[in-house]
């Protein structure tokens, strides 16, 4: 059976593996580059970890840390809804007059 120009099925599922392998790596990002991308600081993201807030992959090679692009989208999507939820609680308390507008809202208002 013929694979292509003299190549064997050995030789196209190697090349086939390589670059799926090289895929699967292009996912994933490391501590820096996760802190980068979300714009925290790497022990921030370490804190996450540890309050179960981030999944997070180990590297089969070296163990280390690693984080998928779709996983940090969906924290950053968690981390907009919260931010927005608080806002929202505290714009309540402000327009209540329990609690005074910020400095810079008062002198827009």
């Amino acid at each position: 059976m013929d694979y292509g120009q003299g190549s064997t099925l050995r030789e196209n599922m190697n090349s086939i593996g390589k670059e799926n392998i090289i895929k699967k790596i292009n996912e994933y990002l490391n501590v820096k580059q996760a802190a980068e991308f979300l714009g925290v600081a790497s022990l921030t993201l370490r804190r996450w970890e540890k309050q179960g807030k981030i999944k997070v992959t180990r590297n089969p090679m070296n163990n280390y840390r690693v984080y998928t692009k779709e996983g940090l989208e969906e924290l950053l999507e968690i981390l907009s809804r919260k931010r927005e939820e608080a806002y929202e609680k505290v714009q309540v308390l402000v327009d209540a007059g329990i609690i005074p507008p910020r400095k810079d809202e008062a002198k827009q208002g």
